[in-house]
């Protein structure tokens, strides 16, 4: 057999036949092949029956478990499975991948290496396979032997993975290491929060990489999180070893000086994918870098802020002297943990009785290097606080910060990022006019690499050119509907644009959780809303096609909004790039990208005031077309409030 057969269940379950992921709606199917993956051997036909339906009679199971077989047969092919009348297993001679069984040799070979850095490498890479619980949300409602299988099987990984962990912040430790061991005990806490030796375990290492803070923030966390779970303390052993900590009675790690000669000027993480278009804004932004210390790219989600600011730090890093660093902030919830993130970046060790932000301005003084804070919407306020004191003490330091939101601090330069470039569909589109347009090639690019047979003609052009359009030029929406070539005609793809929300699904999974859906994207927004904010964004979804200021206090005031609160709740939106203003317009109009307002319908359905605000707007255009009729026959401007 020359295909191959990639079974991911670290996570939600996933499917790959020869690189493409294959869609298995049906649960039973899913279940079935996932425990004759893990469960190797041959298993009877009456055992896996009545492990799946157990409640049905035994000829009932072996109808539905007849069923299934088919149904995998007719998701991945034949060849896979071995079935005779009695017993049915994985074929063992077929090229089937399992991400399971290679964390666990991938675990298995670190126990018997004895190179450390061999051991680092081995259980570094079994570490990135477990992208989340085994079979992430997924289980059978019928089925109590096979929920309970998972539920041990989960088990069982999640110890391993935490004997990964350790293992690796140990190592990193005894290497001298400890910033390198940080991010995976971070992880151990995360798989348990009330493992009491974790958050110790995480204390040492920051004490031993020199976030003497941090340490000490650790403690607090770990306290917060006992009362409020256990209602219990930490234990003497947790509160003895803050109290070393907070007297300095535990010592750093010593680290050979030499090295700081030989760090790298930038951290930019290499890029798998191509950078389409932006040449405009890439000139733009790198011309206001060199006339201004802080920049910041302010824009809706997904709307290429991180790639175009990652793209334009590698090109500018030859002019500073000291480099180019990202800080890479959508991990952090605390605002507290912004300077050790940066001097943990920077190699900056913290001081005994010094605050970290002295000692860190201190060592930017007189350097020439520029700082990239990607994703500082959550922690706005902290970022600028920490921008206006670095622009303030140095000389040489430049910003280029990306956020939803504008900082707001005295010197910065807010540049607003715009959509991809698209079509018109009106116009007649073929492959030459729409390549003119930096949206298709990128829809393009990305399609061709989920499916390399794909190809732009001049009879689905004007289709590429549609989704483009429907999509607003948004490069995340583009890429995840791209992805979906695989399994749609593209056509098809634009048909189902009407529930984009459940069409576009299939980000990366190496991404950010909020880059991996559509919904996602605009959730992350939406949650960082005040309740006002979001009264208001979900209101505004009852126009299409933009409104005024008297038309939105009209329609959408009442209850818990005001009518004089519309105006500043609009320039809040407009501040957190979820609406935008018309600036050539006579009057100011305001408008939500396509994408935005049916998220925002989608809300205001959820909130049960859809028909309330409907009404609302029917009511408005009806008084605005009775004042306005008998000007039709005069010629008169039109200049009513009722202005639409």
């Amino acid at each position: 057999m020359s295909h191959h057969l990639a079974l991911h269940f670290l996570g939600t379950p996933q499917l790959y036949l020869d690189n493409s992921l294959i869609h298995a709606e049906r649960r039973k199917a899913i279940a079935l092949l996932a425990y004759l993956a893990n469960e190797r051997g041959q298993h009877s036909r009456e055992s896996l029956s009545a492990l799946l339906w157990p409640d049905y009679e035994q000829s009932k199971a072996f109808t539905n478990l007849r069923h299934t077989l088919w149904e995998i047969q007719q998701a991945i092919g034949d060849g896979w499975l071995n079935a005779d009348r009695d017993k049915i297993g994985l074929n063992e001679q077929a090229d089937i991948w399992l991400d399971v069984t290679h964390f666990k040799s991938l675990f298995e070979q670190s126990r018997t290496q004895k190179d450390d850095l061999l051991r680092i490498s081995l259980l570094v890479d079994s570490a990135k396979l477990y992208r989340n619980q085994f079979l992430t949300g997924f289980s059978l409602k019928d089925a109590y032997s096979f929920n309970e299988w998972i539920f041990a099987k989960s088990e069982e990984l999640r110890r391993d993975l935490a004997d990964i962990l350790n293992s690796l912040s140990e190592l990193y430790c005894v290497l001298n290491q400890p910033d390198k061991a940080i991010p995976y005990t971070r992880r151990l806490i995360t798989l348990d929060p009330l493992n009491e030796s974790s958050h110790r375990c995480l204390m040492n290492i920051y004490n031993l990489a020199g976030q003497h803070s941090a340490a000490l923030m650790q403690y607090k966390t770990c306290e917060k999180v006992l009362r409020k779970e256990l209602e219990l303390d930490p234990q003497p052993e947790t509160l003895a070893l803050y109290k070393k900590i907070r007297k300095g009675e535990l010592k750093p790690a010593q680290v050979d000086r030499q090295k700081e000669t030989t760090l790298p000027k930038h951290n930019m993480p290499s890029q798998l994918s191509s950078f389409i278009g932006r040449e405009k804004e890439q000139a733009e932004i790198m011309d206001l870098i060199s006339k201004n210390r802080l920049v910041t790219l302010v824009g809706t989600g997904g709307i290429g802020k991180t790639r175009l600011s990652l793209q334009i730090a590698e090109i500018v890093v030859a002019a500073f002297k000291d480099g180019v660093w990202l800080i890479e902030l959508a991990p952090l919830f605390d605002p507290a943990l912004i300077m050790n993130t940066i001097a943990s970046v920077l190699g900056v060790r913290e001081e005994q009785g010094r605050p970290l932000m002295a000692t860190l301005l201190d060592w930017l003084r007189n350097k020439d290097l520029l700082l990239v804070l990607d994703n500082c919407e959550h922690l706005v306020k902290a970022c600028a606080e920490f921008a206006a004191a670095v622009l303030q003490a140095t000389y040489g330091i430049r910003i280029l910060a990306s956020s939803r939101e504008a900082l707001g601090t005295a010197g910065e330069r807010v540049y607003r990022l715009p959509s991809l470039e698209i079509p018109n569909p009106k116009e007649t589109i073929s492959i030459d006019t729409a390549t003119q347009f930096a949206a298709v090639r990128l829809f393009i690019d990305r399609a061709t690499h989920a499916l390399k047979s794909f190809s732009v003609t001049n009879a689905n052009a004007p289709e590429v050119a549609l989704i483009c359009y429907r999509l607003d030029g948004i490069p995340l929406a583009i890429e995840l509907a791209a992805a979906r070539v695989k399994v749609l005609r593209v056509d098809q793809i634009a048909e189902r644009l009407d529930n984009r929300f459940r069409l576009l699904t299939s980000g990366s999974q190496a991404a950010l959780p909020r880059h991996q859906t559509l919904r996602a994207m605009v959730d992350w927004s939406y949650d960082l809303l005040s309740e006002a904010e979001q009264v208001l964004f979900r209101r505004l979804s009852a126009f299409v096609g933009g409104w005024t200021l008297e038309a939105a206090e009209s329609v959408c005031a009442g209850e818990s909004i005001e009518s004089w609160e519309v105006l500043d709740l609009l320039d809040h939106l407009i501040d957190k790039s979820l609406i935008g203003m018309d600036e050539q317009a006579v009057e100011p109009r305001y408008h939500m990208l396509e994408t935005i307002r049916q998220y925002a319908l989608e809300k205001l359905v959820d909130s049960n005031e859809d028909e309330k605000m409907h009404d609302q707007h029917l009511f408005y255009f009806i008084q605005f077309a009775e004042y306005t009729e008998p000007m039709f026959y005069t010629p008169h401007v039109i200049t009513h409030p009722y202005a639409i």
